[in-house]
């Protein structure tokens, strides 16, 4: 069993899916004071999560990648923490941002007694939700375009479930592009949200849980009608998160 972990001594990576939570994680994980759960996407604190997890504070907590379970009682027992070595514990899962379909994810966190550091990654929405449809159409039959994916792409409103309860000094939002391109000055930016020395960085950085296309599929691009449709219903969202959080909306095409 976990020695007991401090309540800020948390990192969860809570969003957005398909915008390489899975890589920064495998980064982050390369850091020696940094603990990876033993589960990278356990769920804990979602209540509906698609794919069978279970509910908050269940013993059985199920891992999407690997459909593994496992019996805890408590958060920290996902953890081989060793307070000696490490300065976080962290885990990575993107229920944790699909508000209104998890509604309270922020909520169970807080009640929990945490006070955890936050990172969300933004990506150019269009491609989110391509790589969204594209990745879940092996076992779902969904549009591309679905009420769920429209709100897992407005970013701000998924920041503002965090903002209730969390100061904003402990979130930190990120590009995908960023992630993408200068994977090594990003995991440095991190490393200073964390407070982390400035040391033991990956010698590579892959792609992982990468969007594949089946040989016999051909991968499916939004139309221009579906692009305005999504255009539409995420500018407001856009405008605020470029206010908010100072991220670069114009170069999706958004106003700013």
């Amino acid at each position: 069993m976990s020695r007991k972990i401090p309540q800020d001594r948390f990192v969860i990576i809570i969003g957005a899916g398909k915008c390489g939570t899975s890589s920064l994680f495998e980064y982050l994980s390369s850091h020696p004071k940094v603990c990876p759960c033993s589960l990278k996407e356990p769920e804990y604190f979602s209540e509906n999560k698609r794919h069978g997890c279970m509910s908050p504070y269940s013993k059985r907590v199920k891992d999407l990648n690997t459909s593994k379970t496992i019996i805890i009682d408590r958060y920290e027992d996902l953890w081989d923490y060793d307070e000696t070595i490490h300065s976080y514990a962290m885990e990575a899962s993107t229920g944790y941002s699909t508000f209104p379909h998890e509604q309270n994810v922020a909520k169970n966190i807080h009640e929990y007694g945490l006070e955890p550091k936050l990172i969300y990654i933004v990506r150019n929405p269009f491609d989110r939700i391509e790589s969204q449809y594209n990745f879940s159409r092996r076992f779902s039959r969904a549009d591309i375009i679905t009420k769920y994916s429209i709100n897992y792409s407005k970013y701000n409103l998924q920041l503002e479930q965090y903002r209730k309860y969390f100061n904003a000094e402990n979130i930190l939002v990120i590009d995908f592009d960023e992630l993408k391109n200068n994977s090594f000055s990003l995991q440095r930016t991190v490393y200073d949200f964390l407070s982390l020395p400035d040391t033991d960085f990956p010698d590579k950085y892959p792609v992982v849980n990468s969007t594949s296309i089946d040989s016999k599929s051909k991968k499916r691009i939004l139309t221009m009608q579906e692009r305005n449709y999504i255009h539409k219903e995420l500018q407001i969202d856009m405008s605020n998160l470029h206010v908010n959080y100072g991220i670069d909306v114009q170069k999706w095409g958004f106003d700013t």
